[in-house]
């Protein structure tokens, strides 16, 4: 009886080819599924460690634009409010100047006295209303600090900080009676304080457009 002995050496690296091959395919597959060239830390480990510490830096880039854009939103909604406010103090001097006249009747003051109290009135509440963000931004109390650069460091952060215009901050008095029309006397000290009133809205806005204009170049 002979015996005889298969030769499976072929057979053997025709499987591991085999074996490769299908690795090979299946990375391709996953890169291909994942757009990266990179999949696992095996691929090319010198590589990976650049290319996470580059994927870090621009998620943080994403997040300090993201802030940036919200801070540029905010103070949007402010300046919109000074405006508002601005119009209003105009519309008072306005009628300040048309109470500086002895051709008013008694009627015609109280009707003059009592538009002046609802402009007074529309200040006051764009003052204590005007927020965003659940953050009161005219009252005199907003203060923020907004990261805007993905490291961390000096100058890596901008300040915010917004005056109040409040009737009281802006000089007009409790309950705007430095806004009275009752008579000549008092028409013309509105028509002053309400000069001096929007003067000072003009130099807020003036700051919160040059913040702006900062923000605007970093998104």
């Amino acid at each position: 009886m002979t015996f005889s002995i298969n030769n499976m050496t072929a057979i053997l690296a025709a499987q591991q080819s085999l074996d490769r091959t299908g690795n090979a395919l299946n990375k391709n597959f996953q890169r291909l599924a994942t757009g990266m060239r990179i999949v696992s830390a095996g691929d090319d480990p010198a590589a990976l460690s650049v290319a996470m510490r580059m994927t870090s830096q621009l998620g943080g880039a994403n997040a300090a634009r993201n802030n940036a854009n919200n801070a540029l939103s905010l103070l949007q909604v402010a300046d919109a409010a000074l405006a508002e406010t601005t119009n209003a103090l105009q519309k008072v001097r306005d009628l300040a100047v048309n109470a500086k006249t002895d051709t008013n009747s008694a009627s015609d003051r109280l009707a003059l006295r009592a538009e002046v109290q609802g402009l007074v009135s529309e200040i006051s509440r764009i003052a204590t209303g005007t927020e965003m963000f659940s953050k009161k931004l005219l009252n005199g109390t907003f203060a923020a600090n907004v990261q805007i650069d993905p490291n961390l460091g000096t100058g890596r952060t901008m300040a915010i900080d917004i005056a109040g215009i409040s009737l009281l901050q802006l000089g007009l008095g409790v309950n705007g009676s430095q806004l009275n029309v009752s008579t000549i006397g008092s028409a013309s000290n509105a028509i002053s304080n309400a000069d001096d009133a929007m003067t000072s809205v003009s130099m807020i806005r003036a700051s919160l457009g040059a913040m702006q204009s900062r923000l605007s170049s970093i998104v």
